[in-house]
């Protein structure tokens, strides 16, 4: 993939270049950049850990999506800086607000 485009960058060549974005653009999962997105890859990230049947696909979504959601978490929140009853009040809150 790198040297495809490497290559384009060197020959200016805009096909090659567009199908590298076409690549980009088809991936199923991406970095988490907002809320909105966080909150979908959980609920998708739920529904595939509790689904009945695991193929190797299946257990390899639910590897990626808990790494991004890691990742995010890590960046966006807070809660080892928090109070723990504090923190279950946010919780709860936030669960009240989602329903």
């Amino acid at each position: 993939m790198r040297n495809m485009i490497n290559y384009a960058k060197k020959k200016n060549n805009t096909q090659l270049i567009f199908i590298k974005i076409i690549i980009m653009e088809s991936l199923k999962y991406k970095v988490i950049t907002s809320e909105k997105q966080y909150n979908k890859y959980c609920k998708i990230l739920e529904e595939l850990v509790f689904s009945s049947s695991k193929t190797k696909v299946g257990k390899d979504e639910i590897a990626l999506l808990t790494l991004l959601i890691e990742k995010y978490d890590e960046e966006h929140n807070t809660y080892e800086l928090s109070n723990p009853v504090e923190l279950l009040k946010s919780l709860m809150k936030d669960q009240n607000e989602s329903s």
